[in-house]
């Protein structure tokens, strides 16, 4: 019966501690790696500082001008011909495009960071955001991208 005593010891309150400490860090780090993502992905947001609201601002806004590009897309296929299920694999086989392409951004990005440790990390998807907008408009520049 010792064994088993010996097995279920409970921690000290200096253990429990250091142990809630150690996971309110990684929380933290979790929340600031997925932030850092969310500015790394929507446009404009390489280069503005670690402001949550605004990287959160930055992304509703950018979520909604991407769902209502969607839209209008959708419309003009319809308007030519094209079945709504049709358009609907269209897009989601360019949507695992688009990811498969960030993701390398990612990699890319993340392999560049780990070549010099004297360096601070960068924030950013590697790609300026006129490429950005170019990709997202077809290809075509905007006279924002100037």
């Amino acid at each position: 019966m010792s064994d088993s005593a010996t097995k279920t010891e409970r921690l000290t309150d200096a253990q429990r501690k250091q142990n809630h400490i150690q996971s309110e860090r990684q929380r933290r780090e979790a929340v600031r790696n997925g932030f850092n993502q969310l500015s790394e992905i929507v446009p404009g947001m390489a280069d503005q500082g670690k402001s949550e609201v605004r990287v959160l601002t930055a992304t509703v806004d950018y979520l909604g001008e991407q769902l209502k590009r969607k839209e209008e897309l959708k419309g003009q296929c319809m308007r030519l011909g094209m079945s709504e299920g049709d358009f609907e694999q269209i897009y989601r086989n360019e949507e695992t495009s688009a990811e498969e392409r960030q993701s390398d951004r990612a990699l890319k990005s993340s392999a560049n960071e780990g070549k010099s440790s004297d360096s601070p990390p960068r924030m950013g998807n590697g790609v300026s955001n006129g490429t950005i907008k170019a990709e997202q408009n077809g290809g075509q520049s905007s006279a924002e991208d100037a």
